[in-house]
C-alpha cells in the first residue's frame, strides 16, 4: 500500500492553484492513501521526516518506509509521473 504525503500551507499561492489538480489526481489515483499536511501545523513532524523545505511537495512512500520520490513544484506532469512509479 502506498501513501501520498502532499505538503503546503495554506498562505502559499503555488499551493493554492494546484490544490484543483491535485484532487483530480487524489480521484484518479484514490487506490493510494493521501494525507495532506498544512507545514505550519504539522503535529506528526511529516515535514521534518522527509526533510520538506519547499511547497507544494509530493512524497510518494510504499510500506510506510520506502520513499519511492518526491516532487516539488506546480507542474502536474511531475506529479503525475511520481504517481506512475507506485
Amino acid at each position: 500500500m502506498s501513501k501520498v504525503y502532499m505538503f503546503s500551507k495554506p498562505d502559499c499561492p503555488p499551493c493554492n492553484a494546484i490544490k484543483p489538480m491535485i484532487a483530480e489526481l487524489k480521484e484518479d489515483y484514490s487506490h493510494h492513501t493521501w494525507i495532506h499536511v498544512d507545514i505550519t501545523n504539522d503535529p506528526n513532524q511529516y515535514t521534518q521526516k522527509f526533510g520538506i523545505t519547499n511547497v507544494p511537495c509530493m512524497v510518494l512512500v510504499k510500506n510506510d518506509e520506502f520513499v519511492i520520490g518526491s516532487w516539488k513544484g506546480t507542474q502536474l506532469l511531475g506529479y503525475l509521473s511520481l504517481l506512475k512509479k507506485a
